[in-house]
C-alpha cells in the first residue's frame, strides 16, 4: 500500500486561494467581473511573487499574514478605476444661499475635503447610492473611503452669501489630506477675519472687552500661528481666545480662557505714510485652541488695556485676522 505524500501548499497557492475567495465574496457572484478581476489578480500575483520570492522566509508567513496581503490586493482590485483623462482631483464650489437636500454630484473619488466661509454644521454627504448614512462634514473632515465612489449626494443648510468648497481627490489622493499638507510638504494655513462693521464696534474703557464668535473655522481644533490687528486708534489691545461662547466666568471652573496675545499698537504699531489706520502683525505664535461647542467658531475677545478708551462706531473700527492650521 502506497502512503500518499502530504505536501505543504506554496506561498503562491495560499495567496491565490485567499484572493479568489475574497473576490468572490466582495463581488457577490458577479462572475463575469470576477473573471476579469481574476485575470488582473494573476498579473499582480506574478509581480508580487517576483518581488518577494528571493526571501527565504516566504513559506514562514502565517495564515494571518497571507490573509492580510490578500485583503489589501482585493481592495485595490475592487476599487473603481480612474477613467482615462480624469484629473487626480477636482475642486467644486456650491452657493449656500438656498438649502439643498441629497443633491446628486457626479464626481468620483476616494477623498473629500470641505471648507466654507460659513459653517459646516448641517452640511452632509452620502456616498455612492444615496441610501447610506449621511456623513456630517463638521464632524468628519476630511472624508476618506479607500474603495472610492462614483458619485455622492450633498445636503447643505441655507447660509446667505456663503460658499461651500469641496476638494475631491482620487487614487493616491486618499493617502494624504490637502487640508494638512501640500505636495511640497509645507504646512497649509487658513485665515479667519472679523468685519469692521459688525464685530468689535462698541466703546471700550480700560480693561473692558467685547466678545465675538467668528464662524467659518474649517475644524474645531486649530494651531494659531499669527494674529494681525488693524485699528483706527493707536491703543494697547489684548486678544483673548476662549473654548466656548460663554467666554469668562467668575466661577473659575467654568472660565474658558485658552490663550492671550498682547497687541501693543501704542509701542509697536505703524502706519502707511504716517497716516491712516494703525497696524501690527504678530507671527511665530504657537497657540493650540479648540471649540468645545463644536460649532466651528473662533470665540475671541478684544480687550482695551490703554487708559484711553476705544470709541464706538466708524472712528473706532478694529479688524482682527487670525492665521491657523487645522488640527485633528
Amino acid at each position: 500500500m502506497v502512503t500518499p505524500v502530504k505536501t505543504t501548499p506554496t506561498f503562491e497557492q495560499r495567496l491565490s486561494e485567499r484572493i479568489t475567495r475574497n473576490l468572490a465574496t466582495e463581488l457577490g457572484g458577479q462572475f463575469a467581473e470576477l473573471s476579469d478581476k481574476t485575470t488582473q489578480t494573476n498579473v499582480l500575483l506574478a509581480q508580487l511573487i517576483e518581488a518577494i520570492k528571493a526571501s527565504p522566509k516566504v513559506l514562514e508567513l502565517t495564515d494571518t499574514q497571507v490573509e492580510l496581503i490578500a485583503q489589501r490586493m482585493v481592495v485595490a482590485l475592487t476599487k473603481p478605476p480612474i477613467p482615462p483623462g480624469l484629473p487626480f482631483y477636482n475642486v467644486r464650489e456650491f452657493l449656500l444661499d438656498t438649502a439643498r437636500t441629497d443633491e446628486e454630484v457626479q464626481i468620483s473619488g476616494d477623498l473629500l475635503v470641505a471648507w466654507t466661509d460659513g459653517t459646516l454644521i448641517g452640511c452632509k454627504v452620502k456616498l455612492e447610492q444615496g441610501t447610506e448614512d449621511a456623513i456630517p462634514l463638521d464632524k468628519f473632515n476630511p472624508v476618506t473611503y479607500p474603495r472610492g465612489w462614483s458619485k455622492f449626494y450633498l445636503t447643505t443648510t441655507a447660509q446667505s452669501g456663503k460658499i461651500l468648497y469641496l476638494f475631491v481627490g482620487r487614487a493616491a489622493g486618499a493617502e494624504t489630506s490637502p487640508e494638512l499638507t501640500t505636495s511640497a510638504g509645507r504646512e497649509v494655513f487658513y485665515t479667519i477675519r472679523s468685519d469692521k462693521d459688525t464685530h468689535f464696534t462698541g466703546a471700550l474703557g480700560q480693561y473692558a472687552k467685547e466678545d465675538e464668535n467668528l464662524s467659518g473655522m474649517i475644524t474645531n481644533k486649530a494651531h494659531i500661528t499669527g494674529i494681525t490687528l488693524v485699528s483706527d486708534q493707536q491703543l494697547w489691545f489684548k486678544v483673548l481666545i476662549w473654548s466656548k461662547d460663554t467666554f469668562d466666568d467668575t466661577n473659575l471652573d467654568l472660565d474658558t480662557l485658552l490663550a492671550e496675545v498682547d497687541i501693543k499698537l501704542d509701542i509697536y504699531g505703524w502706519q502707511v505714510d504716517g497716516s491712516g489706520p494703525w497696524r501690527l502683525d504678530m507671527r511665530n505664535l504657537a497657540l493650540d485652541v479648540f471649540d468645545d461647542d463644536n460649532t466651528n467658531e473662533l470665540h475671541i475677545s478684544l480687550m482695551n488695556m490703554s487708559g484711553t478708551g476705544k470709541v464706538a462706531g466708524a472712528s473706532g473700527e478694529v479688524v482682527i485676522q487670525v492665521t491657523y492650521s487645522p488640527m485633528t
